[in-house]
């Protein structure tokens, strides 16, 4: 299979060889000693073979003893290899294995995407490298080809990644960026940047993030009716007055129109969605104090808050724009 392009692969091995940048989140006192969160550019670089020597991480890949070698003089790959970065480490380039004409990594898309999923397997990744950045980034470039890496099962407590292709409507992306581009807010696209870059390698910032941005929803589209709210109103609130605001409630649903009370059953669940994900925030999310032996929830969790959040936050937006529409016509 060869669906990964040019662009996206030569993207990849340039990240693998020069790590990237990105915005990274940290917290200091203000003026008045109170905490606030800003940002900075940091350049995100890790080490793809983790723990592990080059040439082992390799051999976790390509049945290196069983590969005939690119000069005849040796017997096999491994032998070559061993020949070439132990016994003699200067003879090949850096990063020589993309090269290098046994693995032949553009020949099947498979080779590079299981590449990747050894970078982040538990056997190997170094927890004390940005290596959740690292799988988001790749992410989303593989996206873009129709593939992804995700978590299968867990060992000693830590996900371990395979890859699968994706379905064709990815639609918690193309929501992401329809969010992105609606509220046109540098704060609240870096919170929904944080927010999908935490699923895999901080779940708990990722809840919690979650939470803000459904409060930044709401509390944005209340404003834009010229509908006053109180600083202390807690999520479920918000949401209460933002669903009238747009006639959402079950109320508002006339009884005479088709399948009036499956829509009715829709919307009643709709406030549910924040106030659920505000209850995870205060018992898994960032924001408040755990005690020492606090265990979080994992990245599935953390992706159900998150995918749960953007279809709100989605469908509420694209509900408040279609109202300003047609109050926009009624007043030409």
């Amino acid at each position: 299979m060869n669906s990964i392009t040019e662009v996206t692969y030569n993207d990849i091995v340039d990240i693998i060889k020069n790590g990237f940048f990105a915005d990274v989140e940290y917290e200091e006192l203000d003026y008045y000693e109170r905490p606030c969160t800003k940002y900075k550019r940091e350049k995100i670089e890790m080490t793809f073979c983790g723990k592990l020597e080059e040439f082992d991480f390799i051999n976790r890949i390509f049945d290196t003893h069983n590969l005939p070698p690119s000069y005849k003089r040796f017997s096999n790959a491994a032998e070559e290899i061993w020949n070439h970065t132990v016994n003699n480490p200067n003879d090949f380039p850096p990063f020589w294995f993309f090269e290098y004409c046994p693995f032949d990594f553009k020949s099947d898309d498979s080779k590079i995407l299981n590449f990747l999923c050894e970078i982040f397997h538990p056997a190997v990744r170094n927890e004390n490298e940005p290596w959740g950045y690292f799988l988001h980034k790749f992410n989303d470039l593989l996206q873009h080809d129709g593939y992804e890496l995700y978590p299968v099962y867990k060992m000693s407590g830590r996900d371990v990644y395979k890859w699968r292709v994706l379905n064709n409507d990815n639609v918690k992306l193309t929501q992401i960026e329809h969010i992105k581009d609606s509220f046109n807010s540098e704060y609240i696209n870096k919170q929904i940047e944080i927010m999908n870059n935490a699923i895999c390698g901080n779940p708990t910032e990722a809840i919690g993030k979650a939470k803000e941005l459904c409060e930044s929803c709401c509390k944005t589209i209340l404003e834009e009716n010229g509908i006053g709210f109180d600083i202390g109103w807690d999520l479920p609130k918000l949401t209460k007055e933002l669903c009238k605001v747009l006639k959402l409630t079950p109320d508002d649903i006339d009884d005479t129109k088709k399948a009036a009370d499956t829509i009715k059953g829709i919307l009643g669940h709709l406030s549910a969605i924040p106030k659920g994900i505000g209850e995870l925030r205060n018992a898994y999310g960032s924001g408040h104090g755990k005690e020492a032996r606090f265990k979080g929830l994992s990245s599935r969790h953390a992706g159900l808050a998150v995918g749960s959040a953007i279809t709100f936050v989605n469908f509420v937006w694209e509900t408040h724009q279609d109202r300003m529409e047609i109050e926009r016509i009624k007043g030409v």
